[in-house]
């Protein structure tokens, strides 16, 4: 992908779908509906549901969204919700002969999958739409239920509470509404385009657009994988990263320290320290926020269905702590979840790919690059948090998403 492709606003499904180092990893999906070989889009399935046969979650939807999900639904009837169902659970709702609710099944919504598959991307919208997938991706079977729902509108809802005190160069994408099926006993999630804190610039890529007189205010999305990643239909293209370095010349190890390693640190620990909140930045889960002359500006995340929280800091902070699952030293040993968020999902899935990058790309060793990530971990954490060794996700397939952790030797801390 060219660097000033990325103006286009096709550009962001692209690099969700192609700019991306995909995995041959364990996929149950059917493969019309995934991001590499699947359809370029397909109509997503959807049901109404009386209000009263849904459980309804939400954090601060913007009300064009909102509206979209519940006022407009029906000109006869305001009590019905609008629920998406991903293609491959029809089939394993209609051989329950006891489920009523697929008898106004519908196929009106055109939509695009992103990287996860399961989160969609529905054309003409303002929103992503994230759904149940009792299917195998990877390690995990994709479930949405009812907890994980109610646990992912929480996490939205601590960092709202936030926006007026974070660091400048954090963002995330709200996942505003969230509705439970009581009859199918899973649910869906509704998240945001436009990140926040929402700042007066206009969206190209991500088809909200802003009024704005000022044209050089604006902003364009890609996911941090699509940084590194070679585009697997144009591999020729050298990587987004390398080709901003030599457009602003500007230093690789500027860029990597100045825009992504700080703004990640500065991030992750204002949301410890504030929110007892433990981010999960993977390559996946964080967007890249650029304006329009290839400057980084914010580091942008997004998906809190698994985030892991620390309910004696929120305590200590006077906050509440309405959470059920994914509790520190409940569900697990508080420093196996900071390892494994920290050595696991960016050390191994990131850093290990950027340092890959900088090497082969631009001479500078990993060897060296190790000494100054761990320089910067000292900086922004505090290690009596981390265990002596670092926790991995064993290479295995778990069974009924029972995660197991192998002990390694910590690469980056």
């Amino acid at each position: 992908m060219l660097l000033e492709n990325i103006l286009d606003i096709k550009s962001y499904i692209y690099s969700e779908r192609y700019v991306n180092k995909f995995k041959k990893v364990a996929n149950e999906v059917t493969e019309r509906y995934c991001a590499i070989n699947g359809k370029d889009s397909y109509y997503l399935p959807e049901i109404l549901l009386k209000k009263d046969d849904v459980d309804i979650f939400l954090a601060s939807p913007k009300k064009s969204t909102y509206d979209d999900i519940f006022s407009k639904v029906s000109f006869d009837n305001l009590d019905e919700v609008k629920f998406y169902i991903h293609p491959d659970m029809i089939q394993d709702i209609m051989s329950n002969n006891e489920i009523e609710s697929l008898n106004n099944l519908k196929y009106k919504l055109l939509v695009e999958p992103t990287s996860s598959t399961r989160t969609v991307f529905p054309y003409e919208k303002n929103y992503f739409i994230k759904l149940h997938l009792n299917k195998r991706l990877s390690k995990y079977i994709r479930r949405l239920s009812p907890s994980s729902v109610e646990h992912s509108i929480n996490i939205s809802n601590a960092l709202e509470s936030c926006i007026d005190t974070c660091p400048e160069t954090f963002g995330f994408l709200a996942e505003s509404i969230g509705i439970v099926s009581k009859e199918l006993n899973y649910g869906m999630i509704i998240r945001e385009q436009i990140p926040r804190p929402i700042i007066n610039k206009k969206i190209i890529n991500m088809t909200e657009k802003e009024d704005n007189k000022n044209e050089n205010d604006e902003r364009y999305y890609l996911p941090l994988f699509s940084l590194y990643s070679k585009d697997l239909k144009h591999p020729e293209d050298k990587t987004l990263f390398s080709q901003i370095v030599d457009t602003n010349h500007i230093t690789p190890l500027e860029l990597f320290m100045e825009k992504y390693l700080r703004p990640l640190f500065i991030g992750m620990n204002y949301c410890i320290n504030n929110q007892g909140i433990l981010l999960e930045p993977h390559g996946q889960n964080v967007l890249v926020e650029i304006d329009n002359n290839y400057n980084i500006t914010r580091l942008i995340h997004r998906d809190f269905q698994s985030i892991y929280v620390n309910n004696d800091i929120r305590k200590r902070n006077g906050l509440k702590t309405p959470f059920k699952k994914h509790i520190m030293d409940i569900e697990c040993p508080s420093e196996v979840s900071y390892s494994l968020v920290y050595d696991h999902f960016i050390g191994r899935y990131v850093f290990d790919e950027f340092l890959e990058l900088l090497e082969k790309e631009h001479n500078i060793s990993k060897k060296y690059m190790k000494r100054v990530i761990k320089s910067e971990f000292n900086n922004y954490f505090d290690k009596t948090l981390f265990p002596k060794n670092a926790y991995f996700m064993d290479k295995k397939t778990f069974n009924n998403n029972e995660t197991v952790f192998v002990e390694d030797k910590a690469v980056y801390r």
